[in-house]
Order: C-alpha cells, then structure tokens, then sequence
C-alpha cells in the first residue's frame, strides 16, 4: 500500500478480526465515543489509530497475553524439534543395533552349522579309522 493511502476498516473487519461479533464492537465504539474516519452509506470506516483503540478496549491485556503465548509456543516447538531430532538418532541407532544383533546371530548359525559338520566329519573319519586298523584282539 502506498504511503499515501491510508487504509480503514469497518467493524464487521474488526470484529472479524478480534474474533467478537460485530455488536461488541459497535458497543465499544458508542459506549467510548470512538471517532469514525468516514461513513459510507450504512458503514462506518475506522482509521488505524480507532482500530487499535478498539482492539485494546475489546482486549486490553491480549497483546501480552498473545507474546507470551508466542514466546511460549516457540520454546515449546524448540523442544519438540529437539526431541524430534532425538528420536530419529535413537531410531536410527536401534536400527543399527538390531542388524548387528541379526548379524551376529547369523554368523553363530553358521559357526554352530560348521561346527556340527566338522564333528560329524570327525566321527566319520575315527569311524574308517578304526574300522580300517587292525584287529589286536582277534588275533591272539
């Protein structure tokens, strides 16, 4: 907008705005005889500095309220974006710990597998071995 210009709105906007019906708004300005930049048939225009006075009558004490909600929505997202971060380390870690626990668990397997063929492959040979000796006792 330019600087020129100068910019109005009705009560219907302000109310609108403050989230008040527009009766509220139309009693605060008779009841505080707040001056009106223009009339446009019907329709009332405020300028700025009537806006703001009515929003300040209508919520006085919002403009505090409404910063520290912000300040304490802000710290509020921090932490969320904080822990949210957290998270997705300790995610990424568990992922981490259950391949290897897979891993590992898979290499056991397989040592068990070798093990048992490598005994079974023992058995085997001390079998021939001792089939193929001879035999002391059944000579004397």
């Amino acid at each position: 907008m330019n600087s020129n210009q100068q910019e109005y709105w009705t009560m219907k906007q302000i109310a609108d705005n403050l989230g008040v019906n527009k009766m509220k708004v139309y009693r605060t300005v008779t009841n505080n005889s707040i001056p009106y930049a223009y009339k446009k048939g019907q329709t009332l225009y405020f300028n700025a500095t009537s806006k703001a006075t009515i929003e300040d009558l209508i919520t006085p004490n919002q403009s505090k309220v409404t910063k520290l909600s912000l300040a304490v929505l802000k710290s509020l997202n921090e932490e969320i974006a904080s822990q949210q971060e957290q998270i997705a380390r300790l995610t990424k870690l568990l992922d981490q710990s259950q391949k290897l626990q897979l891993l590992a668990q898979q290499q056991r397997v397989a040592a068990e597998k070798e093990a048992s063929k490598m005994k079974t492959e023992l058995k085997q040979v001390d079998a021939q071995e001792f089939d193929t000796r001879p035999n002391e006792h059944s000579e004397s």
